[in-house]
């Protein structure tokens, strides 16, 4: 095996351990991942508890934002639970299989765990952004698609029951090297196994949804900015536009409502919107590896010990990047919802309290 002690430790202690120096590495990891889970699991819970306190999980958008931050939470659970296990296994130096086995149960669960997590997260974004559309460039008065707590519930039941369903393979596939106790790998059974798994994985679970999010908020871009040329048009006329412009005959202060409500759902678009490039842009390394693992015929461990320096910083850097995407929406949340942010207790409040009104 090719010497490593210029690699850090994988963030999730999903490394290759093969020197003198493993020790110190993962003493030094587990803190770092344990200080990120915890401070995810405290974010999410956040947005959970300003979700129910301000009563926001019959609207459809809120109890998808708090599916996912439940997911988010189970997950970093499963990370710190893996480095812990990780640096247990070091401290005894468990190297027979037989010893191994317990800790390699624990091991297929955390990426099980994971992987359905991120499962949950990306199909729950192209939900939110199919209902956006139809609220967005519905006609008047039309409602979310999840209008109902029964839809609500009955659509996070099924995204939870795929996720985890599509993902039952990787507890076959992960397993600890005798020669890395400490590596929660991949194993390579074959290329019409792994490459064909990984590339519909990636595929349904990714790249698919990827695509619906970016034909949604595309059209949704371009209908917002056929509204805002219909806002300027000269007085008396009007637009066709069924979203932006009232009826005729309707009241100054109905036209008004009416450009409060546009502006209060644009902002919400925002959020989602920015809160989605975020997730996908810093889940995609982690994707990558994956397919380039199998399609290399290789095992993550063998993919790092293979490559250049780059390489192995590189697959560093995704499996750090699938705890950090855990962690940043609910900040997203917080830093652009006021309603959220103004149902936190007074001693996590910042900036001035105003009076906020329920949105969509």
């Amino acid at each position: 095996m090719k010497d490593d002690n210029h690699n850090q430790v994988w963030f999730n202690s999903t490394c290759n351990i093969t020197n003198g120096n493993s020790t110190t590495g993962v003493r030094a990891s587990l803190p770092a991942t344990l200080s990120i889970s915890l401070l995810g699991f405290f974010a999410n819970s956040l947005i959970c508890y300003a979700i129910v306190k301000k009563k926001l999980l019959h609207l459809s958008i809120y109890s998808m934002i708090c599916n996912m931050c439940i997911s988010d939470s189970i997950t970093l659970i499963s990370v710190a639970i893996n480095a812990i296990l990780s640096a247990v296994r070091l401290l005894f130096q468990v190297r027979d299989k037989q010893g191994l086995l317990p800790y390699e149960v624990g091991c297929k669960l955390s990426y099980f765990i994971l992987n359905t997590g991120f499962t949950v997260s990306t199909i729950s974004l192209a939900v939110i952004s199919i209902d956006r559309y139809y609220i967005i460039v519905g006609s008047i008065g039309q409602n979310s698609i999840l209008n109902t707590k029964r839809k609500i519930i009955s659509t996070i039941i099924v995204i939870w029951a795929y996720s985890m369903i599509i993902n039952i393979p990787i507890l076959h596939l992960m397993y600890i090297p005798i020669e890395a106790p400490t590596t929660c790998d991949i194993y390579y059974y074959s290329y019409n196994y792994n490459a064909i798994y990984f590339f519909l994985l990636s595929v349904l679970n990714y790249f698919v949804p990827l695509g619906i999010m970016a034909i949604m908020y595309i059209r949704i871009v371009i209908h917002l900015r056929k509204t805002i040329r219909s806002l300027i048009l000269p007085a008396g006329s009007y637009s066709s536009s069924s979203y932006s412009v009232p009826l005729p005959g309707a009241s100054f202060s109905t036209t008004s409502s009416f450009r409060i409500n546009r502006k209060r759902r644009i902002a919400i678009i925002k959020m989602i919107a920015t809160a989605t490039t975020v997730y996908m842009l810093t889940s995609f390394p982690f994707i990558l590896i994956l397919l380039t693992a199998a399609f290399s015929r290789m095992t993550i461990l063998q993919l790092r010990n293979s490559g250049s320096s780059s390489t192995a910083t590189f697959i560093t850097l995704g499996f750090i990047l699938t705890s950090v995407a855990c962690v940043e929406n609910p900040i997203i949340y917080l830093i652009t919802n006021k309603v959220l942010r103004n149902a936190l207790p007074k001693c996590l409040q910042y900036g001035k309290n105003r009076r906020i009104s329920q949105i969509q």
